[in-house]
């Protein structure tokens, strides 16, 4: 009997109290509700990493493409040496200046075409669906994507939207999007690369963002 009574002294020593549990509680519960808004929002800012990336992808290529276009005439003439060339900026009938405008941003070239593709999820281009207008295997009807010999095969979370207004004269301007709602909410996020033609040379701003955190 007098052995039971120290066991039983024992337990009460090494255990807890009510009001030391509810503390631990309490401190856990604030852990949780500052530790995981932070980890959600640190997980869909390094989704964010896909826009950015490939904006700059977007932009090197237009780079390219205008430099080596000196003889597909169009505007902003450049003379190397004594021949006069004439350089262009991609696009289509569907890519004019005055796209890729509201939220998300989007034209007739956009991918995906339909917003929901992305909307809280994440989407994978049909094949083709970069180097033509309608998504369809086989087509052969030009976009500015496969001007600019851009596509990407693996899953996106963004809609990407490319806009280019080639005047007959004067500057040329080209603005490419990349729109996301990675949550669902409604709200978009916008990134966005702008440039514009000057002596002969395309020269495109650093990256802007708006909502990037929707």
């Amino acid at each position: 009997m007098h052995q039971s009574s120290r066991t039983r002294n024992a337990f009460s020593r090494n255990g807890f109290s009510l009001v030391e549990l509810m503390i631990v509680v309490v401190v856990l519960g604030v852990l949780a509700a500052i530790a995981i808004p932070l980890y959600l929002r640190f997980v869909q800012r390094s989704k964010t990493g896909e826009a950015e990336a490939n904006l700059g992808k977007i932009a090197s290529l237009a780079e390219q493409f205008y430099a080596k276009s000196g003889n597909q005439g169009t505007v902003a003439t450049i003379t190397p040496g004594a021949i006069s060339l004439t350089a262009r900026l991609p696009g289509t009938a569907r890519t004019p200046g005055a796209s890729c405008a509201g939220s998300p941003g989007v034209n007739g070239e956009s991918v995906p075409r339909v917003a929901a593709s992305v909307t809280g999820r994440t989407y994978q281009p049909a094949i083709n669906e970069w180097a033509c207008s309608v998504p369809a295997v086989g087509c052969t009807q030009d976009t500015a994507w496969a001007q600019l010999e851009f596509e990407i095969s693996s899953p996106i979370r963004f809609l990407y939207c490319y806009a280019s207004d080639t005047p007959a004269s004067g500057s040329q301007y080209v603005l490419v999007v990349a729109s996301g709602n990675q949550d669902g909410d409604g709200t978009w996020s916008r990134w966005e690369r702008r440039g514009e033609t000057l002596d002969g040379a395309l020269h495109l701003g650093s990256v802007n963002v708006i909502n990037d955190d929707e």
